[in-house]
């Protein structure tokens, strides 16, 4: 294993990400090259520092008196809120309702005003004479055939 290699590593090995064999390696690696071991040794330093691992546990007073607590909710048994069915039941048609009206409102606010695409396209002056002669209906006669082409 080169050096590259070995620090590529290290933090993977830190959180235990590596495979048995790598992380073999990795440690025959670090036995015998000082540099990568000291850069190993630094990175831990500093993950000690940035993620300190903290040991946290309740106090004895508020593990009673939550254990307390449940011991006597456990007795009785909880009656559900009447949000929780009004949620169950009208929230849904509430919601598809709005969802409707919504589409509604979008496709009766569109243009109030339209315009044929004939009279669109005709109405476009900058392409010489050509745009009316792509846009209007075939011919029927023999001359608007040959005034068409």
């Amino acid at each position: 294993m080169n050096h590259a290699t070995a620090l590529g590593l290290l933090d993977e090995n830190r959180d235990h990400e590596l495979t048995p064999e790598l992380t073999a390696d990795l440690k025959t690696h670090l036995s015998s090259c000082e540099d990568c071991r000291l850069a190993a040794q630094r990175k831990e330093r500093l993950a000690r520092f940035l993620f300190p691992v903290l040991d946290v546990s309740p106090s004895e007073t508020f593990v009673s008196n939550v254990m307390r607590k449940v011991r006597s909710e456990g007795s009785s048994s909880p009656t559900p809120s009447p949000w929780f069915f009004f949620g169950h039941s009208l929230a849904p048609a509430l919601e598809t309702a709005v969802i409707v009206l919504f589409f509604v409102f979008l496709i009766r606010s569109g243009p109030q005003t339209s315009v044929s695409l004939d009279d669109l396209l005709l109405s476009q002056t900058s392409v010489s004479g050509h745009t009316q002669y792509l846009y209007q209906s075939e011919p029927t006669t023999s001359e608007q055939l040959l005034a068409w082409e």
